[in-house]
């Protein structure tokens, strides 16, 4: 009797050792589940960081290409943004994929690709300071942008497709990880019922040796009492709910966690049990595979079945687990059922389900954003490369033009000139007043229409007859213009100060017209009142006084000043002056064509540099020309 009694606590003792290595796994499965959770948010972090490279990419390509077409500074707004912003999100991005096999190879291709466009964007830049904007124009036309971004677009839907992969893998895993689960809790709910099984019919077998033990002493009874009560006390300790129902399916005993969760005795749990305390949705399924079980189908079954909890009313997931008892001769004599909680489980699953579904939905809808944005950027690179084309071929025209038609309108000028000069040398005192005022008239505008023509042929030939640079000596430069000009500088007594000037690579003949233009616009715009002087210097532009910001495009060279002490002008003009045929003066007062400036700034720009000016009306005017030390 000892040793029976023995094996029915070694019995439940293996129970208890299962159901705590049955929760112990349960409690992995959920923080697998969990860690899955955070790895499908990482994939969309990764997904997002990709993106962001790519649309900064693209708009530094918008911002040079609006700058190159309009060659106005705040189109560079956008590149500038670029250039600071994709370090730091190729940065995220390998903090994202650290310790990544796949991105050890294909982050390193993909940064590659992003700086090989930057490179390229800002050789395009450089191409354009140094050797104008036709140039850069060009540059872009050859197509190795587009090239380059498509690679880079290529290795972006590569690592997407990739974190896709990634995304329904671990999808599959939370699926994987979740049927573990169930089985895991199935299992512990097969062992708790076999177990108890055991349990019962070690009990059964007690009893029939104490109704037998009955026959010879009286005391046999309180041998019994015993046994029902160490088997009813060992199914109170487990945390499952547990049953039994006789061979028609009656229930003949539950313990107490059934009573505290269901509210039902076994005297109300009769046969039809589970109508009374499932979910309307299980109830049926689950009664009528018991209902089978019972009309014939002994094989141990289980069902996931939500159960009400009668102090709140709630529904609350289990996994039942029912397995019969068989007589000698093979026939059911019981059936020992239990319930255990896969709630937590159950619950994570779900959540982590709708997660993954909510967090799919959101990347394939960022995707889709991100391949129309891409797509958009695409064909408005197209427009503005074509439009690029367009306006280097409008501008290539609009130089041949000018200069065509500058050159064409020499021979018929000269023609009204000469015959002009014939009228006023034989008839110009055989007509009457007016007639002597209209033919002076006709001479002067032909002297004018000359200037203009000239003007235009010397602002055509910056482009189109500009010869190879060549190591310049500003001073001499500065000099022999002095000299050109010296009948002009005796007229008005004006005194012209050099000062120690460089030594530079440029074009030897615009220079010249570069100082002549500058230094004759000081002796023109002079007062009448005072004598001019003109001030020429030069500063290395490492060496610029504090205050005074170096222009960012050249590394190593030279501001030039010229400066005058002359009438000046409002400095709301100073862009302006710059500008074809911009004057601020009538013709009456001071001549001029408007074109002398204009010439000077677009032979500033084929040199790479900048030209701008100071002035206040009535205070002179100071000319700025930074121009780069060699050529690049």
């Amino acid at each position: 009797m000892r040793g029976l009694s023995v094996w029915v606590v070694a019995v439940w003792g293996m129970a208890f050792a299962l159901l705590i290595l049955n929760t112990a796994v349960s409690l992995y499965n959920i923080e697998v589940l969990v860690a899955n959770d955070r790895a499908v948010s990482q994939s969309r972090d990764v997904s997002e960081a990709m993106g962001g490279v790519v649309s900064s990419l693209k708009d530094e390509e918008s911002g040079e290409r609006g700058y190159l077409i309009t060659e106005q500074e705040r189109f560079l707004e956008p590149y500038l943004k670029g250039e600071e912003m994709i370090p730091i999100q190729l940065q995220r991005l390998r903090d994202l994929t650290q310790n990544d096999p796949f991105y050890e190879s294909q982050l390193g291709r993909f940064t590659q690709l992003i700086n090989d466009r930057r490179f390229t964007l800002r050789a395009v830049l450089n191409v354009h300071r140094t050797q104008g904007a036709a140039a850069a124009r060009n540059e872009v036309v050859k197509g190795q942008g587009k090239l380059q971004m498509d690679r880079v677009l290529q290795a972006f839907e590569e690592m997407q497709a990739h974190e896709d992969e990634v995304l329904a893998e671990r999808s599959r895993a939370s699926r994987d990880r979740y049927r573990s689960s169930m089985f895991t809790s199935l299992l512990g709910g097969v062992l708790t019922v076999v177990m108890v099984a055991m349990a019962f019919i070690l009990v059964r077998l007690e009893l029939a040796r104490r109704r037998a033990a009955e026959l010879e002493a009286h005391d046999a009874v309180d041998h019994l009492a015993s046994s029902e009560l160490r088997f009813r006390t060992l199914t109170e300790a487990i945390p499952q709910m547990v049953w039994n129902a006789d061979a028609s399916g009656r229930v003949t005993y539950v313990n107490r966690r059934w009573v505290e969760y269901t509210g039902l005795v076994a005297a109300d749990a009769v046969t039809s049990w589970w109508t009374q305390v499932a979910h309307p949705d299980d109830a049926a399924r689950v009664e009528a595979a018991w209902r089978q079980a019972v009309a014939g189908k002994a094989s141990p079954f289980a069902e996931e079945v939500r159960v009400r909890d009668i102090r709140d009313g709630s529904y609350h997931w289990f996994m039942t687990t029912i397995a019969p008892l068989h007589r000698g001769d093979g026939t059911i004599d019981q059936w020992i059922g239990s319930l255990s909680s896969i709630d937590d489980q159950k619950r994570q699953a779900e959540l982590l389900a709708t997660m993954v579904q909510m967090r799919t939905v959101e990347l394939e809808s960022a995707n889709n954003l991100l391949r129309e944005e891409i797509a958009e950027r695409t064909r408005a690179e197209a427009r503005v490369q074509a439009t690029a084309v367009e306006l280097v071929r409008s501008n290539e025209e609009l130089e041949k033009f000018a200069y065509v038609a500058s050159h064409d309108l020499q021979e018929p000028l000269r023609k009204i000139q000469a015959f002009a000069d014939r009228l006023v040398k034989k008839y110009r005192e055989n007509l009457a007043g007016d007639g002597r005022e209209y033919l002076d008239r006709m001479l002067v505008a032909t002297v004018r229409m000359r200037t203009l023509i000239n003007d235009l042929l010397a602002y055509s030939r910056v482009s189109t007859n500009a010869m190879p640079f060549s190591k310049v000596n500003l001073q001499e430069v500065a000099r022999d213009v002095v000299d050109d000009l010296g009948e002009r500088i005796e007229q008005t007594g004006a005194q012209v100060d050099i000062g120690v000037l460089p030594t530079i690579d440029a074009d030897l003949v615009q220079m010249r017209r570069l100082f002549q233009n500058l230094i004759g616009n000081a002796l023109k715009f002079h007062k009448i009142d005072e004598t001019p002087l003109v001030t020429i210097r030069a500063t290395k532009i490492q060496e610029l006084p504090p205050g005074v910001d170096p222009p960012a495009e050249i590394a190593s060279g030279y501001r030039l000043t010229i400066a005058d002490n002359g009438i000046g002008f409002d400095q709301v003009y100073a862009d302006r002056v710059f500008e074809l045929f911009q004057r601020l003066h009538g013709r009456g007062e001071y001549e001029g064509t408007g074109i002398g400036l204009a010439i000077c700034r677009k032979i500033v720009q084929r040199h790479a540099g900048a030209i701008s000016v100071r002035s206040r009306e009535g205070a002179g005017a100071t000319f700025y020309i930074d121009l780069p030390e060699t050529a690049a």
